[in-house]
């Protein structure tokens, strides 16, 4: 054998089986994974189709669903103009009215239940200072109303004075701006020149007592005189006595130094007088209520009735009207004080601390159990 041509050993022939052997798994392994990969590919693609299939049936449904819903609401549309659903959408509208004001008055009921309910409770648990404090406010409207409707000063004097004395003894010092205002209301009052109400209805009365001394005017009766209703009427009572005293004169004679027209004259100043009386008794009736426009309006009143019947030149007459304009022009009710600072401030303190009264009542009864 030569050199070129060699003999093959058994171990190369070994190695070379070995090599086509791992060849053939190499390639074995090869075409199995193409055939996993195209399985994985094609199982992908089963899936994508299922699930395209499902989204379109889906879809199909949906649209399905989608139309008849829309039917639906068209049908309920027409079903809303419906008489029968109007009126009974009417009645349920009325109803559900109906129960909202039902339920609005019940609130208010219980809402004013409670409120009674608290007015009750804070009155039951109302110490004795609350108890003084009402009374201390009651005394202080009292003074108030005295002065303002009565023009009571004295009156109001004494509910002042009376109310600074029951705050003293609570002996609250939250108190001592109330005292401090009282005190100079009572002050302010106690200055005030009290009206001689008594004086000037004496002089009134003596003025009354004084009418029959007044001489007539020196005229003749004038016929406006019987205008005035009360007047009239006299003139309707004295037509028989009138009538009978021209047939008397027509059937005797009469001798009198009187100028014609006394007689007539004599007898109207009688009513003349009547309602000066009652005109000066109006005026003492209004000075004892202390109401200054009625006195000026009476007096006014028989100023201009005694100026018109009455002698103006005679001393009396002068007297009298001097007396009625003095009268007049006084200042018989002096300028009132405003006492309601000590109210004010007295109601102000107790919606400051009544927040604490029912805290103050809930801790004592506590106490107590």
């Amino acid at each position: 054998m030569n050199e070129n041509t060699r003999q093959i050993t058994p171990s190369e022939t070994d190695s070379r089986e070995s090599d086509s052997s791992a060849s053939t798994a190499v390639e074995t392994a090869q075409s199995t994974n193409r055939r996993s990969l195209f399985g994985w590919i094609v199982l992908l693609l089963i899936l994508l189709a299922v699930s395209a299939f499902g989204y379109y049936q889906q879809y199909l449904e949906f649209t399905a669903l989608q139309n008849q819903i829309s039917e639906l609401q068209k049908s309920v549309r027409g079903l809303d103009n419906h008489p029968t659903l109007v009126e009974l959408k009417q009645r349920i509208i009325e109803q559900d009215n109906k129960l909202n004001a039902s339920l609005a008055q019940q609130r208010e009921q219980i809402q004013a239940l409670d409120q009674a309910f608290d007015v009750t409770k804070n009155t039951i648990n109302r110490d004795q200072s609350g108890w003084v404090l009402a009374e201390v406010e009651y005394l202080l409207r009292l003074a108030v109303v005295r002065l303002r409707l009565m023009h009571d000063i004295k009156g109001s004097i004494e509910a002042l004075i009376v109310a600074d004395t029951r705050l003293g003894d609570l002996a609250d010092p939250a108190m001592l701006e109330v005292r401090e205002i009282l005190a100079n209301e009572v002050t302010a009052l106690k200055s005030l020149a009290t009206p001689d109400v008594e004086g000037v209805g004496l002089q009134l009365l003596g003025m009354s007592n004084r009418l029959h001394l007044l001489p007539a005017a020196k005229r003749p009766v004038s016929s406006n005189l019987l205008d005035d209703p009360a007047l009239a009427e006299s003139a309707e009572e004295t037509f028989f006595a009138g009538t009978w005293n021209n047939f008397k004169r027509r059937i005797g004679l009469r001798r009198t130094d009187a100028p014609v027209g006394t007689a007539i004259l004599q007898a109207e100043l009688y009513y003349v007088e009547q309602k000066i009386r009652l005109e000066l008794e109006y005026a003492r009736q209004a000075a004892l209520r202390l109401d200054k426009d009625a006195i000026d309006r009476h007096l006014a009143a028989t100023r201009s009735l005694i100026e018109t019947h009455y002698d103006r030149d005679h001393q009396q007459v002068i007297t009298l009207r001097a007396e009625l304009a003095a009268l007049q022009e006084a200042d018989l009710i002096p300028a009132l004080p405003d006492i309601s600072g000590s109210l004010r401030k007295l109601r102000e303190l107790q919606q400051k601390y009544r927040p604490l009264q029912p805290v103050e009542s809930e801790t004592t009864s506590e106490e107590a159990s």
